[in-house]
């Protein structure tokens, strides 16, 4: 039989995962239906505080996730939620903070690889950034372990 999850909380081949639709205003927008994330837990070795505990943080993404579908201005976004979608963007890579430090040809490699960057990083250095534009900024300093200033945005 089957284990009794949390609600949004889904067992996929021994992995848990937060899975949640996207509000029907938003899916017919973006045409994105389902917003799913790992855990960190495997369903043989759940205990019930660190599961809550990680479908909070999960949940908290989702609805971070919802704004930044709607809201684009960077400015109604704090530091702390930059961040999450910064990690957000490098796990979703597959990517770690510094992985690429010391390699020469990445950003020929990241211009192709991470979405928006190419636009982030083109025309007029002085005009303001869209949230994606900073994450995707953002996400190549933190790959790169470089101040956000070295990149000359």
């Amino acid at each position: 039989m089957a284990k009794k999850y949390p609600r949004y909380c889904r067992d996929i081949k021994g992995a848990l995962y937060y899975q949640r639709d996207f509000p029907l205003r938003l899916y017919r927008t973006f045409g994105k239906k389902t917003f799913t994330t790992p855990l960190g837990i495997k369903s043989d070795s759940v205990k019930e505080d660190k599961l809550l505990a990680e479908l909070a943080k999960a949940s908290e993404e989702f609805e971070l996730k919802c704004r930044t579908m709607e809201h684009t201005d960077p400015d109604l976004y704090s530091e702390n939620e930059l961040d999450m979608l910064v990690k957000r963007a490098l796990r979703k890579l597959n990517w770690s903070a510094g992985a690429f430090s010391h390699n020469e040809d990445f950003y020929h490699f990241a211009e192709q690889v991470v979405p928006g960057l190419e636009e982030a990083l083109g025309g007029d250095p002085d005009r303001p950034r869209t949230v994606e534009e900073m994450i995707a900024i953002k996400t190549i300093a933190h790959s790169r372990r470089l101040p956000i200033v070295a990149l000359n945005y």
